[in-house]
């Protein structure tokens, strides 16, 4: 019987070893805002907003656009074992 749960727990550990986890980072929805006052010669502030992971510059998001990337977005993905 010893031996018998000896192996059965070998064998389940083996398979946890075997395990991986999988990060996502998804950005569903955001908001900036700013007090600036441009003079009226360059118009409205454009609040923008990015996301940055392990250091690494992001996307830009802004509130609106057709420039900039849509929401939502995969920002960062990273599998470790």
């Amino acid at each position: 019987m010893n031996r018998f749960l000896l192996l059965i727990s070998c064998c389940l550990r083996s398979f946890w070893s075997l395990a991986q986890v999988e990060v996502v980072l998804v950005v569903e929805s955001g908001t900036a805002s700013s007090d600036c006052t441009d003079p009226i010669l360059f118009g409205d502030p454009d609040p923008l907003f990015s996301v940055s992971v392990e250091g690494i510059q992001g996307a830009v998001y802004p509130e609106e656009g057709v420039c900039y990337t849509a929401l939502p977005d995969t920002a960062w993905r990273a599998t470790y074992a």
